[in-house]
This record gives C-alpha cells, structure tokens and sequence, in this order.
C-alpha cells in the first residue's frame, strides 16, 4: 500500500510482527492526532497473516490517509529486527526529513510534546532523541554535526 506522493516533514515507523491488536491500539489512540499535525504513520509488518494489513485499509478508508502499510519479507533469522529496521531506513529515508522508529507497544502522543519537536526539525538539527522524559515535559536531546 505504499504511494506516499508528498514529502511530509516526519513519519513514525512501527516495526510490528504479528501483533495486530496493539496496533490496533496504536491505530485508534495516535492515527488522527498524528494526521493533525501532518505526521505519517508507516506501520512495518512481517506478520504471518494479513490481520494488520486489514486494519491499515480500514483506517485509510476512513479518510486517515497519513497511515501506510509495508510488507517486509526481508530477511529472517537471529537479527531480523536490524535488518528489518536498516531496511525501513533505506525504504524510506528519501520520503522524510526525520524517521523516528518505534515499538509497536507504544502509544504516540505528540500532542504533549509537537512544539518543541518540530521547533528541533526547523533547526535542521541532524538528530533529535525523543525518550520518556521529554514525553513526560523535559527538554529534547538535540545533535547537529
């Protein structure tokens, strides 16, 4: 389902392998909220089945067209995760000026904390690190080389 025709700022990408009810979860507490500000949301399946892809169809449908679905049938063994996520970076690094990459159990709230991180964006800084303090108030890591 990948047709991204914009080049949007910031997109999340949720590894995930047969775990549709959390993103599910994810899908219906982060999906509008992340489309209000502009931010994609590329869910990154190597399930078994096509569970989690029905769910992506079924938002998408209903008018929340920031949510992607991407099968990876990469690679399969002891490091499939970093495969996995090297490829998601490869995937879609030309689409974005910013991947950040989460675990499928988390529940994105930009609400909290949008200001400051797209604030960080406009500074071009090369590296922004997003972690549980800043979610709960504190101030971003920022880098630039």
């Amino acid at each position: 389902m990948r047709s991204i025709l914009k080049k949007s700022k910031l997109a999340i990408i949720i590894p995930t392998c047969d775990r549709a009810v959390a993103i599910e979860s994810l899908l219906c507490n982060s999906a509008w909220q992340l489309k209000k500000y502009g931010i994609d949301l590329i869910i990154y399946d190597s399930s078994s089945n096509d569970e989690t892809e029905a769910l992506i169809t079924n938002f998408h449908a209903d008018g929340c067209d920031n949510v992607y679905y991407h099968r990876y049938e990469g690679k399969f063994d002891g490091f499939s995760l970093d495969h996995k996520l090297v490829q998601a970076y490869k995937d879609y690094v030309d689409d974005y000026d910013y991947i950040w990459l989460c675990r499928d159990g988390l529940i994105v709230t930009i609400d909290n904390c949008y200001k400051e991180l797209f604030s960080a964006m406009n500074q071009k800084c090369d590296c922004i690190f997003v972690d549980a303090s800043f979610r709960n108030g504190e101030k971003l890591l920022l880098r630039s080389m």
